[in-house]
């Protein structure tokens, strides 16, 4: 499933890229799911930042598309980031923050399906980046989008997952190193929480997919603001 946000503040162009989505999922044997911003400041202030890719008109009020690109970036380096624009000259601004692709306003769907099949290609990539856990003789490749959180208990590691519980050896500080950017935050040192799967702050607790896990003192601050930079 390919999560898509489309932040475009025209009504109709909203509409259509929306349309085109739908249209290229039943050509092409995808999934998606589609929410529709209408501008940057309402997504960095009531979004989650959790989208495989993010359809970004350059031009709107309030926030510009490269301000709220920025603003992306800093809590979420994996989403790929396409600009819509009527405004070719801007576009080249698009490698500052990792844009991996522009679409020019009117959009035909002739244009964006030839370049959606790339840009989905990508999200799907990302979407599948995996860490390897070796359990005894065996190696397991996890998703990282999978993991709930990762516990440390002295030299060993457990990684609680989707598919279950998987134990190895290693250091906190190896997997903070591997996945950090992928939107993890440590609530203790024996705790890196995917902050995708926070369920609910409750005292010095924070509740993930079901488990409460304790917020260290010393940890708190950073903790706290890792999830909200998040946008949880």
């Amino acid at each position: 499933m390919i999560r898509i946000a489309i932040i475009e503040d025209t009504e109709e162009d909203a509409k259509t890229l929306g349309a085109y989505c739908d249209r290229y999922a039943k050509e092409n044997g995808k999934q998606f799911t589609v929410e529709i911003f209408h501008n940057g400041l309402d997504f960095v202030t009531s979004s989650q930042f959790d989208y495989d890719i993010i359809l970004l008109d350059i031009k709107m009020p309030y926030m510009n598309g490269l301000q709220t690109a920025q603003k992306i970036r800093e809590s979420n380096e994996n989403v790929v980031i396409v600009f819509i624009t009527d405004m070719q000259q801007y576009a080249i601004h698009g490698y500052e923050v990792q844009a991996t692709d522009f679409i020019v306003k009117p959009v035909k769907y002739s244009v964006f399906d030839l370049k959606f099949s790339r840009i989905v290609s990508v999200a799907e990539k990302r979407q599948g980046h995996t860490v390897a856990v070796k359990t005894g003789k065996a190696t397991k490749y996890l998703k990282v989008s999978d993991i709930f959180y990762v516990e440390s208990q002295k030299h060993k590691l457990i990684y609680h997952t989707a598919s279950g519980d998987h134990e190895t050896w290693g250091t906190m500080k190896e997997v903070c190193d591997s996945i950090r950017s992928f939107g993890f935050a440590l609530c203790n040192s024996g705790y890196f929480v995917n902050l995708r799967y926070v369920d609910e702050l409750n005292g010095s607790y924070v509740i993930v997919n079901g488990d409460s896990l304790p917020i260290s003192r010393m940890k708190r601050k950073s903790f706290l603001d890792a999830l909200t930079v998040y946008g949880k």
